[in-house]
C-alpha cells in the first residue's frame, strides 16, 4: 500500500493522469483447470 501511495502522490505532484488496475489472483487462478496451468 505504501508504494501505491507514493505513486499516487507523485502523479498528483507531476499533474499527470494515473490508471490503476487491480487483479485478484486468487479468484483468477481458482477458476482455471490445474492441468491447463
Amino acid at each position: 500500500m505504501a508504494t501505491l501511495l507514493i505513486i499516487v502522490e507523485y502523479s498528483i505532484k507531476c499533474n499527470s493522469s494515473l490508471h490503476i488496475n487491480f487483479l485478484d489472483y486468487e479468484k483468477a487462478f481458482h477458476s482455471m483447470d490445474r492441468i491447463t496451468l
